[in-house]
């Protein structure tokens, strides 16, 4: 494979040894972003190791340089999420409301159930930085309010 640079020369770049687990974890990476899920790089290279288990290939590690290396293959970057574009629609919160929650709630009597929002520990948050390609903009969505309460 061969690319010009800017300086007009050629520049040859590899195929990476493991082809098969890099295109595979391309593919995943490309769907998850597409879904506005932010990936970091330990998730990544564990999906990488995934991938290389069913594949068979035992010799493969997820090392920060071949993550480095894989970055820089596929014009990703690690961007700071930031806004809410994404947020819950009113129809699918009206939906669960209706179609979800009263089947949860019937499992409890009433005096079970209590609302304590003022307090916990939010545990589901997501990371507010992301791998994403380097041309695609990037926005956060709302964080979890699920919590743990200690």
């Amino acid at each position: 494979m061969e690319s010009l640079t800017s300086s007009g020369s050629i520049k040859r770049s590899k195929i990476p040894a493991f082809d098969r687990i890099d295109k595979a974890v391309l593919d995943w990476f490309t769907a998850a972003r597409g879904q506005n899920m932010p990936i970091s790089a330990v998730i990544l290279k564990k999906k990488a190791m995934e991938f290389a288990k069913r594949f068979g290939e035992d010799n493969f590690k997820a090392s920060t340089g071949w993550l480095d290396k894989w970055k820089q293959r596929h014009d990703v970057s690690h961007k700071k999420a930031c806004g809410e574009i994404n947020d819950v629609r009113d129809e699918d919160c009206d939906k669960w409301r209706a179609d979800v929650l009263p089947g949860l709630l019937e499992k409890y009597s009433e005096r079970d159930i209590f609302n304590a929002d003022e307090t916990g520990l939010f545990f589901k948050c997501l990371p507010d930085k992301t791998l994403t390609f380097k041309n695609e903009p990037c926005h956060g969505g709302k964080n979890s309010k699920q919590r743990d309460y200690i």
